[in-house]
Order: structure tokens, then C-alpha cells, then sequence
């Protein structure tokens, strides 16, 4: 089975932000921007880990996130079945992300399986993707791009950021 770790950071929520998975051969993947949230951040580490091991049997994705996980392996099935709406009737928060990650899940042969670690607890993977998404997170609020988002980020940071006027949209691109 292939293990992935995967983590989110903001710097403040919302805030400068940072993504990351790594697996236990030394591979990784990071990104971030200069703005958004840590919810936004933890799902764009599950997705772009989903994405980076699409042809890959039994993944199993270790988070401390446990929104993360639970979007992706308990509310998923229902938010689809009740057309991406929660059990408020309106439409669930993140949905580009979560609409993507609902997509990799069905493309998928194999299984894919969801851990919870508890963070900050010495799990050396989940340190080391906590360090690279943190550094990701700090690189941006120094104005420095490293790395980028999944396109659906985008819209989610976009559709927050008309909510709450966190800043203007013209200022993302």
C-alpha cells in the first residue's frame, strides 16, 4: 500500500497559505498563495495527492486534518447524493475542491483509504509535510510564489473572498 501524507497551512485564517503531501520514497509536492484558508490549503494537499498517485493501487492518505478526511470519506457520498448541498440546505462550503476530489475518488480503480494522525505529535511524515506547507505559507506572505494551487482552488479563494471581502478578486491574478 502507498503512503501519502498530506497537510495544510495558513498563517492566519484566512491568510497566506501552504499545501503538501510527501510519500515515504522522498517525493513531494508543494504549493500555496498569497491568500485563503486553512481548509482550502488541507484540501489541496488531499487532491493534489490524489492526482500525483491516480495510477497507483491502495493509497492510503494520512492527515491531521480531520475535515479533510471526512469530506473525502463520510460527507462526499451524501453531499453528491443531496445535489453538493449540506443538511442546511444551502451549498457546502469549498465546493470546487470537494467536486474535484469527488471525481479523482470515482476515476479510481482501486481503494483509496483516509488516516487521522494527530498533529504536532512527532509523526515524522506529518512533520515534514506540516514544515513544507508551513514554509510554502511564509513564502507567499513575503510576496515569493512557490508553488501554485489546483485550478478549483482558485474559485473557492474567489467565492470566499466575495463572501467575506477578504480582498479584491482582481488582486489574484
Amino acid at each position: 500500500m502507498k503512503i501519502v501524507s498530506t497537510d495544510g497551512s495558513s498563517l492566519s485564517n484566512p491568510g497566506s497559505i501552504g499545501w503538501a503531501w510527501a510519500d515515504r520514497n522522498g517525493n513531494f509536492g508543494v504549493g500555496g498563495n498569497f491568500k485563503g484558508t486553512n481548509q482550502i490549503a488541507e484540501l489541496s494537499a488531499l487532491l493534489e495527492a490524489l492526482r500525483s498517485f491516480r495510477n497507483t493501487k491502495d493509497l492510503l492518505i494520512e492527515s491531521d486534518s480531520q475535515y479533510a478526511i471526512n469530506c473525502a470519506s463520510i460527507w462526499l457520498k451524501k453531499w453528491r447524493i443531496n445535489g453538493w448541498k449540506g443538511s442546511n440546505k444551502k451549498q457546502i462550503s469549498n465546493i470546487n475542491l470537494i467536486q474535484a476530489i469527488n471525481l479523482e475518488m470515482l476515476a479510481r480503480q482501486d481503494r483509496v483509504e483516509f488516516k487521522w494522525v494527530k498533529g504536532h505529535s512527532g509523526d515524522e511524515y506529518n512533520e515534514k509535510v506540516d514544515k513544507l506547507a508551513n514554509q510554502a505559507a511564509r513564502k507567499w506572505q513575503a510576496g515569493e510564489s512557490f508553488g501554485t494551487m489546483p485550478p478549483e482552488a482558485y474559485n473557492d479563494i474567489n467565492k470566499n473572498n466575495n463572501q467575506n471581502n477578504l480582498f479584491n478578486q482582481s488582486s489574484l491574478f
